[in-house]
């Protein structure tokens, strides 16, 4: 089942309110599900950021532009590697 957008956004907003500590003991099914849904949300942003010209020529998004579009995915998928590492190393 392909999460929507408005999924992924209540997602991010628990990543972006959750310590390292509390996300450590997600498990890996919850991280795996997590990474799917970032990995999602990924695809449908650039997606969303290319232009499909009139003649069917595709103009790729303007880097910085897209680079924006994805923060809050970049910070999340880094805050859950940040507590898969902290919980190896504490386990």
């Amino acid at each position: 089942m392909a999460a929507t957008t408005d999924d992924c956004s209540t997602l991010l907003e628990r990543i972006e309110v959750s310590t390292l500590d509390q996300m450590i003991g997600w498990g890996a099914d919850r991280y795996q599900r997590v990474f799917r849904t970032l990995a999602a949300e990924r695809a449908a942003i650039e997606d969303s950021h290319r232009h499909v010209h009139q003649d069917g020529t595709v103009e790729d998004p303007d880097p910085r532009e897209l680079s924006r579009a994805l923060e809050r995915v970049d910070a999340a998928e880094v805050k859950i590697i940040a507590a898969i590492t902290k919980g190896s190393r504490a386990g």
